[in-house]
């Protein structure tokens, strides 16, 4: 396969993914590069330990390992319509997502380690490490924490008025996670993902902004999330309830059974 097929490939399995566009407008940040502003070390132990207790500190957060979310979602690529959303996390790597638009098929993604799937097919590509991306996200500042000796300080960024911190955390196969970080409060005001195709010759960058923020059993979650592809606005998600549990029901991060005679599993009621 030549080059520019599979970067037409990569590009339309992320057109799947239903948050990417070829436009660029988005929120005005004014960058600080890390060489003009590094932080030391111990400040950016620093600034991942103020983050930790402003979620309710390490040993709440490494008790909340499991958490369920409700809530709503709306979508710029279906119109605005809005849907229901079941999000169920699970540290350090396990990730599944309902969606239910009205009059569409419920939309089911699941992650598991080094397995995922959509709708029941295996996912691969840009749609699994979409999903990596997404879990990595919602583990955080946790995320931050467990791999602090390997995050890279990227300076300063100012979005609104306000000064946020970045710190970098990169992962295999062309994947990294930055959390801008507010250095006052260490709220997580946003967290960037970016998917390299395997030649290096596209990149795509997805953002969730991060407000809303309300305490549930101890521990600070955002319950309002509003979500970038490539600077275009995607949609939006309004959290209504989130549960940090200690027993999922069985088959919540597994996939649909291949034998027909067997239970339907595809949907789990969580």
């Amino acid at each position: 396969m030549g080059r520019s097929v599979r970067i037409r490939a990569f590009i339309a399995a992320c057109v799947a993914i239903e948050a990417f566009a070829l436009v660029h407008p988005g929120p005005s940040a004014s960058q600080v590069p890390p060489e003009d502003s590094a932080l030391s070390r111990p400040a950016v132990e620093a600034l991942v330990d103020l983050a930790i207790r402003a979620y309710g500190g390490e040993e709440a957060l490494a008790a909340a390992g499991q958490v369920v979310q409700r809530g709503s979602v709306t979508s710029t690529m279906r119109g605005g319509i809005g849907g229901r959303l079941v999000r169920v996390y699970e540290r350090p790597i396990r990730l599944r997502v309902e969606i239910d638009y009205p009059g569409a098929e419920t939309e089911v993604r699941i992650l598991d380690g080094g397995r995922g799937w959509r709708n029941g097919g295996e996912a691969s590509g840009p749609m699994y490490r979409s999903m990596l991306l997404q879990a990595a996200r919602l583990g955080m500042p946790a995320v931050l924490s467990e791999f602090r000796a390997s995050l890279e300080d990227r300076g300063t960024v100012a979005r609104e008025g306000r000064e946020r911190r970045m710190l970098a955390l990169s992962f295999h196969r062309g994947l990294e996670v930055i959390a801008e970080i507010d250095p006052e409060t260490g709220h997580v005001l946003r967290s960037e993902g970016t998917i390299s195709s395997p030649d290096g010759e596209v990149t795509l960058r997805f953002a969730t902004e991060y407000s809303d923020f309300r305490e549930v059993e101890g521990i600070l979650v955002p319950f309002h999330e509003v979500n970038w592809a490539q600077g275009r606005r995607t949609g939006e998600t309004q959290l209504e309830s989130v549960k940090f549990e200690t027993d999922l029901p069985p088959g919540t991060f597994h996939p649909p059974i291949e034998k027909a005679d067997e239970p339907e599993v595809r949907r789990t009621r969580i």
